[in-house]
């Protein structure tokens, strides 16, 4: 298993070198926003980028049949896939964590505002790790790409459309929403739990 997070790693190296140049273009577009949320936003976003990369650089590779020629089962390898995306989601978020609170503190941001917006950017990145990779093993990347972006576009122009009408709805009070606060990363981590599931029995029965 370890060899598989290596090669995973490895694989994506030139991402890697690419993403420490562009970490020093949004430094300093925060400075100029007077806004570390930009590190959040962007955290799951390139999560999420780096992840499809990986399978795209297998599916180009042939590597899954490579691999199952090896003594590795089908299981280990969805398994060390949701692995390397945790362990990007562990890594995205301590560097933008690193980088919320270096700019914060020159820019005298709250540290609460740091945390949260850091906390959600990981949830985020989970989220969409656990929501993609299953379309990922059914349909491949190129379609899971597509997918993916409708996933997100709907939600926000939802969003975006009924936002008009928030102030006439009744929101729930602050004890719930506190408590949903509290609750999330439990139904997140939940939410990929089960997409390991859902993958592991896609692949397990599909024809390679």
């Amino acid at each position: 298993m370890k060899g598989l997070i290596i090669k995973e790693f490895l694989g994506l190296r030139r991402y890697f070198r690419i993403l420490a140049v562009l970490m020093v273009l949004y430094i300093f577009m925060a400075f100029g926003m007077t806004s570390v949320s930009i590190f959040a936003s962007v955290n799951a976003i390139l999560i999420m980028i780096c992840s499809l990369s990986s399978f795209s650089y297998d599916s180009y590779n042939h590597w899954n049949e490579f691999a199952l020629s090896l003594p590795l089962s089908r299981a280990d390898l969805v398994k060390s896939k949701y692995l390397f995306i945790l362990l990007l989601c562990a890594f995205g978020t301590v560097i933008t964590l690193a980088l919320s609170l270096i700019v914060g503190l020159i820019i005298h941001l709250p540290m609460q505002e740091i945390l949260i917006s850091t906390l959600v950017s990981l949830l985020v990145a989970l989220f969409l790790g656990g929501l993609i990779t299953p379309f990922i093993y059914k349909f491949g990347t190129e379609k899971a790409r597509f997918i993916m972006m409708i996933t997100v576009l709907i939600p926000t122009v939802g969003l975006t459309f009924l936002s008009s009408y928030l102030p006439a709805l009744k929101l729930p009070s602050a004890q719930t929403l506190t408590l949903l606060a509290w609750c999330s990363p439990l139904f997140v981590l939940a939410f990929v739990f089960l997409s390991y599931l859902i993958s592991r029995h896609i692949f397990l029965n599909k024809d390679l």
